[in-house]
């Protein structure tokens, strides 16, 4: 006899929650092997030119940088490939972080003869890579005079991960030393050019660990429909509480078996507004397809959420301990979407809570940075790094 009760389950753009089935009952066997709790622990190797790597799991530093080893290529060329054909003047390189692994990274230089602003980083959620960004923000924000880079995380298609087959999908932890590296690797960590990252959905939790401790390796932070610092599990069983089990078993199968990338209505309804043209909904589908297996062990994030580290007040520890230490803090900004199906507006306040502003909800749905508004999204963006 099963054991009736909700199994929470959290996924990176979000929740999620509960079909009602014990997890000891029902073991989620379709999904088990891409959920081990192994780790990177110890690996060492020597490069091909014999460089030795960093430990992926303590990002300690290494007795020689390893050789950058980029590939790089124009976008413009591939532009046909892509849904809107707008990645023109975004430029591709594959990034060596050790142990075999090369990161995609997307970039495009500042193209105005104007004082330069920040370096921009962004940072994507599940089912998406660094692509989400170049289709519309990279070229906004660069024809603005940012050099914007976007990043595609481990174990997406767009970043292959060469251990996943031996020791599962990476940690969050794995995932903070790829983007601390990469920033190293970029000489994005000095105090001229430390970045503003911009995060979006389970990149946000990326973010967040990332400052977690080394809150002055960003100018500025920007939050956007962040999965929140609790993790999923109290927003599920809101959802539970308030929409019902219908729509929990639709987040349940949009995300855990993938439905929401073959599932037109189901993927707008994630993902974008009503006004949403049903092309280009199919045409972005299509690139979820892509990336519908989960890049991140759920167990380490369950153990290793912002909250468990944050004050009795719910904010960063970072925020007291960066100002008594002299650190500069950067800039934080918090944003959610009106129209969200799936970070609600509670999960968007705790966001905000934890990193001591008030939250900004902008018009739009979940994807802020493709869907119909993102152009408005974006300007108000703009304005809060040009005020910083």
């Amino acid at each position: 006899r099963m054991v009736v009760k909700p199994v929470v389950v959290l996924l990176g753009s979000t929740m999620l929650c509960a079909i009602g089935v014990d997890a000891e009952a029902f073991r989620l066997k379709s999904i088990s092997k891409r959920f081990t709790a192994k780790s990177f622990v110890g690996i060492r190797k020597v490069g091909a030119r014999g460089r030795r790597y960093l430990n992926p799991t303590t990002g300690a530093t290494p007795e020689h940088l390893w050789p950058l080893g980029t590939r790089r290529c124009s976008l413009r060329a591939r532009a046909a490939a892509t849904a809107t054909g707008s990645l023109s003047g975004v430029e591709e390189e594959q990034f060596n972080l050790g142990d075999g692994f090369r990161m995609q990274v997307l970039s495009s230089k500042g193209q105005t003869t104007e004082t330069k602003g920040p370096p921009l980083v962004f940072i994507h959620g599940s089912f998406h890579s660094a692509w989400c960004f170049a289709e519309n923000w990279m070229p906004f924000f660069s024809a603005r005079g940012f050099d914007t880079y976007a990043i595609s995380l481990r174990s997406t298609k767009q970043s292959p991960d060469p251990l996943e087959k031996d020791t599962g999908a990476p940690n969050v932890e794995q995932h903070v030393v790829d983007f601390l590296r990469f920033l190293r690797l970029k000489h994005l960590n000095t105090p001229e050019t430390r970045p503003v990252i911009i995060a979006h959905s389970f990149g946000g939790i990326v973010a967040m660990k990332a400052l977690d401790g080394n809150p002055g390796i960003a100018r500025g932070l920007a939050l956007l429909c962040s999965v929140p610092p609790s993790g999923n599990g109290p927003m599920s069983k809101r959802f539970l509480d308030e929409r019902g089990t219908e729509v929990v078993w639709d987040i349940f199968r949009g995300f855990v078996f993938g439905t929401a990338a073959s599932d037109p209505q189901l993927c707008k309804r994630f993902f974008f507004s009503e006004g949403m043209s049903d092309s280009l909904v199919a045409e972005y589908m299509r690139r979820f397809e892509e990336n519908k297996k989960p890049f991140f062990d759920l167990s380490s994030v369950v153990r290793r959420l912002p909250i468990l580290t944050a004050t009795g007040e719910g904010e960063a520890p970072w925020l007291k301990q960066g100002t008594s230490n002299g650190v500069t803090l950067p800039s934080r900004l918090v944003v959610g979407a009106q129209d969200d199906f799936i970070v609600d507006a509670t999960g968007v306040r705790e966001t905000a809570r934890y990193l001591g502003v008030d939250p900004v909800f902008v018009d739009g749905a979940h994807d802020v940075m493709l869907d119909v508004n993102q152009e408005a999204t974006a300007e108000r963006i703009l304005d809060w790094i040009r005020e910083t």
